[in-house]
């Protein structure tokens, strides 16, 4: 069942919705959600994939996203010490990306970090936010993504409302261009 957040965009006759699952926190144009139950790395990659369309382990592309996934495993009240994300060098020794093969361009790692004798990506998420690697087995919390939802063919706030309504969500309202960038 999907709820949470239901944004409606109208560009002349166009409109359409987006929404994260139950349970997922939206940011951006992609939805989140922090597991606090551990599981080796590929094993909370597959989690991600059978969770949600075109799920993964999340990438980070920025400090402000890491401090938002920091403040949702705060607020998850996981235990965890380290959460998994997805980052890994096993497609190419030493040289860090995302699952998706997408480089980091962004890093937060504690000092010392990246050791290349491990290949897969933790952040201490629900504390200082700094990453590290470790080796692939060990059982950690996660952290997923998936990108929104998205609705198509609403041609009235009445139709999109109505279609939000019947996921469960509700239309939100933009108050400021801050707001439309956060969640644009």
């Amino acid at each position: 069942m999907l709820k949470l957040l239901c944004i409606f965009l109208s560009v002349a006759t166009l409109s359409y919705a987006q929404i994260c699952p139950s349970g997922w926190s939206p940011f951006n144009s992609k939805c989140l959600i922090v597991k606090t139950e551990k599981k080796a790395w590929f094993t909370a990659e597959e989690y991600c994939n059978q969770a949600a369309p075109k799920g993964h382990l999340t990438s980070i592309s920025s400090a402000f996203e890491n401090a938002k996934i920091s403040a949702l495993a705060q607020a998850s009240g996981t235990s965890a010490s380290q959460l998994w994300i997805g980052g890994t060098d096993l497609i190419q020794n030493g040289s860090y990306s995302w699952f998706d093969g997408q480089p980091l361009l962004y890093a937060n790692w504690e000092q010392g970090q990246p050791d290349s004798s491990k290949h897969c990506v933790s952040s201490q998420a629900a504390g200082t936010g700094k990453w590290r690697t470790e080796v692939c087995n060990v059982q950690n919390g996660y952290i997923c993504e998936a990108p929104m939802q998205v609705f198509m063919g609403a041609s009235s706030w009445n139709d999109a409302n109505s279609k939000c309504l019947g996921n469960g969500g509700n239309l939100t309202s933009v108050h400021s261009d801050v707001e439309n960038n956060f969640i644009g």
